[in-house]
């Protein structure tokens, strides 16, 4: 996703149900990711006295825990610095609604009714947010492309559109071949002008 950001640049969202960091990882900008459902490195107020992100504590240790428990030291470090209220781990939980303060789905709603050609890659589509996006793509007219090995709530809603393409294939091997085909059109567009 990273190249094919880097070729598109400002043209390009990336809009993802992943809490994994992968994308930051990858390299993909902050201005350009919307993390949807959030994002395991940070945590934020339980009783949300304000919308600050803080990093996931260093000093604890997930990794080869022994124990489910957590130490006194521990309990006092996830506290809101602000409120003293316990932090949790910023994720859009199941009993939970999409917000702009937290998961900007102002701002996701916006680019979805300006965006030309969606691409969902490999998700079963369970979730309202998600669903809203492709529906608000296809009203103004843009294109949904599905990609993914099974069907999913996506292979319903595109069933009988025309402005539809669902690939049944895993993501990697699409992405690739997608990167090198926007490549080819961005030369040629450059060569035209």
């Amino acid at each position: 996703m990273k190249e094919i950001e880097d070729v598109l640049d400002d043209k390009f969202a990336l809009i993802s149900q992943n809490v994994d960091s992968l994308h930051k990882k990858a390299g993909n900008s902050e201005e350009n990711t919307f993390l949807i459902h959030g994002d395991h490195d940070f945590m934020r107020c339980g009783d949300e006295c304000s919308s600050e992100l803080y990093p996931f504590p260093k000093e604890i240790e997930l990794r080869n825990r022994k124990k489910d428990q957590l130490t006194e030291e521990e309990i006092k470090i996830l506290k809101c610095p602000k409120c003293g209220e316990d932090l949790r781990p910023h994720v859009l939980w199941f009993d939970e609604y999409y917000n702009e303060k937290f998961f900007k789905k102002d701002t996701v709603l916006r680019i979805s009714k300006e965006t030309g050609i969606l691409f969902v890659l490999g998700t079963s589509g369970e979730t309202t947010l998600p669903q809203v996006i492709a529906k608000n793509v296809l009203a103004k007219s843009g294109m949904v492309v599905e990609i993914n090995i099974a069907d999913s709530y996506f292979s319903e809603l595109l069933k009988n559109k025309k402005n539809r393409i669902i690939i049944r294939s895993e993501s990697s091997p699409f992405l690739t071949e997608l990167k090198k085909e926007i490549e080819k059109q961005v030369i040629a567009l450059y060569n035209k002008s």
